[in-house]
């Protein structure tokens, strides 16, 4: 009965045990912060090339190659061309949201609005793959500027 009182009043070792058991824990919290960094970052820089892209077609026009160069350049990510989509789109004035052909006439005369919208897209693959399962497997970016 001795021994047992005395290794129940024993302490040594106490931290080693709550370090073991809490390590794991620390180490996905970190590990997740990171990721969401990550991630956070790609997709800031996909949104900047995008815009970098819509600015071009606004002060250059429409040069589909040129608008993806000016797109991959922005960005501080490994793009490469299939990963950049620009379009030409035409709306309405006062019906935005609504895309219409190139010739439509629109209602009241209301003039017709070019727009050039640009898109670029990135396959993310994890650096961490437990976390895997809770973040996109492909980041978007994009953005749209009326023209003249």
């Amino acid at each position: 009965m001795h021994h047992l009182a005395r290794l129940r009043a024993d302490r040594a070792g106490n931290a080693a045990i709550e370090f073991a058991l809490i390590l794991p824990l620390t180490v996905l919290m970190v590990a997740g912060l990171i990721e969401y960094g990550l991630v956070t970052n790609a997709r800031t820089s996909l949104e900047n090339g995008a815009r970098a892209g819509a600015q071009f077609a606004l002060f250059q026009g429409f040069d589909e190659a040129a608008i993806t160069a000016t797109v991959v350049a922005a960005t501080n990510l490994a793009l490469s061309a299939p990963n950049v989509a620009a379009e030409e789109f035409y709306e309405c004035d006062g019906a935005w949201g609504t895309e219409v052909p190139a010739d439509t006439e629109c209602d009241d005369g209301a003039p017709l609005a070019k727009f050039v919208g640009v898109t670029a897209t990135m396959d993310y693959a994890p650096f961490f793959p437990l976390i895997e399962l809770a973040l996109p497997s492909e980041l978007v970016g994009s953005a749209a500027v009326r023209v003249p």
